[in-house]
């Protein structure tokens, strides 16, 4: 027989193998279906027990393919006084396990083991953070159907709630499986919240859980709509209305003293106010908003206070930063930049080495998407200083490659800003400093370019290693981008960024514009969802003279990224040649 504690995972199972097909059917989507089935459940349940063992088997199949309907009788039913009631609820939950494990990505399969076997309540709660994002910075929403079946069914109120946050707080990056997230939440827990007065004592208490997942999925998936409406200066005061709805009921679930078992103050806690502050924004809510942003920016780990036997992480600055450094990674991954960049700023005042590093690349790299290159050159000068400290050279490496790309970036940041004010003189100075580290490098080759345009009197010598070096550059793209690996993802990600590379440096050299278009082709049909790729889809398309394309094309973009001044800027620089 199976420890109880290693099944309520296990059980939580049932979600997938009935939901799509029994429970779906036709018959038990109306109300009558439901009532009958709840009546029979019971009937099998009190035959589980019975003289006849026909009786009691065929109850107990019954009672298995019924699946998520069955699900919280049978649980009941393992506190029966009856043994032969008991061992056949534990068996029917050990099948239900095995049946739901197979499933799940492999990923998702091995850490529901590990929650299985787990019993400390915190390292539980870390698992349940893992489930929201496998792949770490590249999630593609695996653990979706696994945290929806932990709210219902995990027989710890305090996990529940863990999982509940990841829900809220940690969407996938990309735009259609973050619909896909919301759709499925605002699906699995509507008809739910709805319930919820038929079957209140099965319910434990979740209502108002599932009636806050429901509620605010249903937000998220009307916000594309409100946020057009924004713009064109429509009332909002239905959306508005329900905003607030919703984010009273965040702020008063982020208050719940069930948190005292699990690490306060994890990444999942500092984006449980971004999204109250998300769908602020969208409704036009800019104080509401500005409240939860410094709130989020304000978190930090606290010690945990309970009686429980927690194994709790020790508090060093190394790991309260980390989880900052996760926070605005997600934030930069949504082009939340102006979000994401104030909590950087706090890493590199008092993160660890490594995360301060990491920290000012990242603003450096936020402050070139806004073209405040002067910030830009800060940052990477912040690099440069952190990677020659004898705290990073002593416990690491001697950080020659870190600053290396750091003054070659910072070049290139000083070179832009003097393009941008018509000193040429300056621009050819920041040129040859950073080709004199690499020659190879796209993003000075492309401004090489264009001084050259600028400069009708540039010596041939020097337009002529501009050409060679771009094709060197290509050449190099082509032999070294795609590195060997097992893992088809991988090569995919590889190529798709070569690709995108030499489709770049093409179309910002009037290079070859069939070629730049079949390589940023395949680079968009492999990454569709990275913006940074359909942005050079619309400059190949200008390159081409395909403006309208290029205008349509960059308007999606400016759309999904609207505080990123690069893409603005190209969209009006096509808009103006379609003129």
């Amino acid at each position: 027989m199976m420890n109880t504690n290693k099944f309520f995972v296990i059980c939580i199972i049932f979600c997938v193998l009935t939901a799509g097909s029994r429970a779906d059917s036709p018959q038990n989507k109306t109300e009558s279906g439901k009532a009958a089935l709840r009546q029979n459940i019971a009937r099998w349940i009190g035959q589980l027990g019975d003289e006849s063992y026909i009786v009691r088997q065929r109850a107990e199949v019954h009672l298995l393919n019924s699946g998520l309907e069955a699900y919280p009788a049978v649980q009941k039913a393992k506190t029966s006084e009856d043994i032969e009631v008991v061992r056949r609820a534990e068996k029917i939950l050990t099948q239900i396990e095995q049946q739901f494990i197979r499933q799940e990505n492999p990923a998702v399969e091995y850490w529901i083991r590990q929650y299985t076997l787990e019993g400390n309540p915190a390292a539980k709660a870390r698992i349940i953070r893992l489930f929201a994002d496998i792949f770490s910075d590249a999630s593609n929403g695996e653990g979706l159907q696994t945290l929806c079946r932990l709210v219902r069914f995990d027989e710890s109120e305090t996990l529940r709630i863990e999982a509940a946050k990841c829900l809220l707080a940690s969407p996938p990056a990309k735009i259609s499986l973050r619909t896909k997230w919301y759709r499925h939440i605002r699906d699995t827990f509507m008809p739910l919240k709805e319930a919820v007065a038929d079957a209140a004592s099965e319910d434990n208490g979740s209502g108002g859980l599932f009636s806050l997942l429901a509620d605010y999925a249903a937000l998220r998936c009307d916000m594309e709509t409100a946020q057009q409406e924004t713009a064109e200066k429509k009332a909002l005061t239905g959306f508005q209305q329900r905003v607030r709805n919703v984010t009273q009921r965040v702020a008063a679930f982020q208050a719940k003293p069930e948190y005292s078992v699990i690490q306060p103050g994890n990444a999942a806690d500092i984006l449980m106010y971004y999204a109250a502050a998300i769908v602020q924004d969208a409704a036009g809510l800019s104080q509401e908003c500005k409240k939860n942003t410094e709130a989020a920016l304000a978190v930090e780990a606290q010690e945990v206070r309970s009686s429980e036997p927690v194994q709790a992480i020790e508090l060093d600055d190394d790991w309260k930063m980390h989880e900052h450094y996760y926070a605005a990674r997600w934030l930069q991954q949504n082009y939340r930049l102006r979000w994401a960049l104030p909590h950087f700023g706090k890493i590199i005042d008092g993160g660890y080495i490594v995360l301060k590093i990491r920290s000012a690349n990242s603003a450096a790299d936020i402050s070139v998407l806004t073209t405040d290159y002067t910030a830009a050159v800060k940052f990477y000068d912040k690099v440069i200083e952190l990677a020659g400290t004898e705290e990073y050279t002593k416990k690491l490496s001697n950080g020659q490659a870190i600053t290396s790309e750091a003054q070659i970036r910072r070049y290139s940041c000083l070179a832009e800003q003097s393009a941008g004010t018509g000193d040429w003189l300056k621009v050819r100075e920041y040129l040859d400093k950073g080709l004199g580290l690499d020659k190879t490098d796209i993003d000075l080759l492309i401004l090489a370019h264009r001084y050259c345009k600028a400069n009708k009197g540039t010596d041939a010598d020097y337009r002529s290693n501009v050409k060679y070096w771009s094709h060197q550059s290509l050449v190099n793209i082509q032999n070294t981008a795609i590195p060997p690996s097992n893992d088809a993802d991988d090569r995919r990600q590889a190529a798709a960024a070569a690709c995108n590379q030499a489709a770049w440096l093409l179309a910002h050299t009037d290079g070859d514009y069939p070629s730049a278009k079949a390589l940023i082709n395949a680079a968009v049909q492999a990454e569709p969802e990275d913006l940074s790729y359909t942005d050079t889809l619309s400059a190949v398309y200008f390159l081409g003279g395909e403006i309208g394309k290029a205008v349509e094309t960059q308007e999606r973009v400016v759309r999904s990224a609207p505080e990123v001044t690069v893409f603005q800027k190209a969209l009006e620089k096509f808009k103006a040649a379609r003129k």
